[in-house]
């Protein structure tokens, strides 16, 4: 992994997406916070680095107290040291992390026999540690930096208020076109497999020109004729979604000659909060009230709604 560190590029994020980054700081917090009250001892270390381990990142965070788990944590499923729930939670976080789509009835129900009504916290602090992860990882490769680093979080919010609030701030941000936002968003979609998401299509790409015929091209977007501009998006968004840790050769160069800082970190932030979808999809509820049609959505002032 090389990481992209020319004076050029050193300090690029510092007065960019403040809000948003400060809400991701916030979520963060709120995670820990969430996992002390709501979780067995622990668990927010294991699942963290359970889950850096399989990005391939290299996570600058570390658990105060030892714990011999985290020792023998790539051997969770046959080591005497784990308990079955704690093979309940990394069954869980391991699918959330690589593969949310293949999530099974019977993991959902190995969790809520462990955790009960707690398995919903355990959805979002996976998340909350999931959107970080990537985050840091695709900015370190983009700009040397982590953007996060130096924010300091509000502090007693609960974790279901920050994660809207992340949701909202990125959802306020502007300066990219909305055709690449939406496609980021409808490739994060098909590869959650997330049916409520993948059923719909934003206002504002609808207006700039986009079509059915458009959008369904995503999945195959290299041979698509599509724009260097939405290819190497789609590029990026793919990137942060497999090894973010890892981009492909000559990707971050790509992207900087296509997109402003300020754009390129937008299509950062955009994937990180599009894969909230993954709480919905491990929690097999991703396609409750999805029918048939097509539905058009807004976000004015970063709020949701159907048109």
């Amino acid at each position: 992994m090389t990481l992209l560190r020319p004076s050029g590029r050193a300090h690029q994020l510092a007065g960019m997406a403040e809000d948003a980054l400060h809400a991701i700081a916030t979520m963060v917090e709120s995670a820990k916070r969430e996992a002390s009250r709501s979780l067995p001892s622990g668990t927010y270390a294991l699942v963290r680095l359970r889950m850096a381990h399989l990005l391939g990142v290299d996570d600058g965070w570390h658990p105060v107290i030892g714990d011999v788990r985290l020792e023998k944590l790539a051997d969770w499923p046959t080591s005497p040291a784990f308990s079955a729930t704690d093979r309940a939670i990394l069954s869980v976080a391991e699918q959330f992390q690589l593969d949310v789509a293949g999530s099974t009835d019977q993991q959902r129900a190995d969790l809520h026999d462990a955790l009960g009504e707690d398995a919903e916290a355990l959805l979002e602090v996976l998340y909350a540690v999931d959107a970080e992860l990537r985050l840091c990882a695709a900015t370190r490769q983009l700009f040397g930096e982590d953007p996060v680093a130096d924010v300091a979080p509000d502090l007693g919010v609960g974790l279901t208020d920050a994660l809207n609030l992340v949701t909202t701030e990125i959802s306020r941000l502007d300066t990219l076109d909305p055709l690449t936002t939406e496609l980021v968003r409808l490739r994060g979609a098909r590869l959650h497999h997330c049916r409520l998401c993948e059923s719909l299509r934003h206002a504002d790409a609808l207006a700039a020109g986009g079509t059915e015929d458009f959008f369904a091209q995503v999945d195959d977007y290299e041979t698509a004729g599509f724009s260097d501009r939405h290819t190497v998006a789609l590029r990026l968004a793919d990137a942060i979604l497999a090894r973010p840790g890892d981009f492909p050769d000559g990707l971050a160069d790509q992207v900087h000659a296509e997109f402003a800082p300020t754009e390129a970190l937008e299509i950062v932030l955009d994937v990180v909060r599009n894969a909230r979808n993954k709480i919905a999809v491990a929690r097999g509820t991703d396609g409750d009230g999805v029918g048939e049609q097509v539905r058009v959505f807004a976000t004015p002032g970063g709020r949701f709604e159907l048109r």
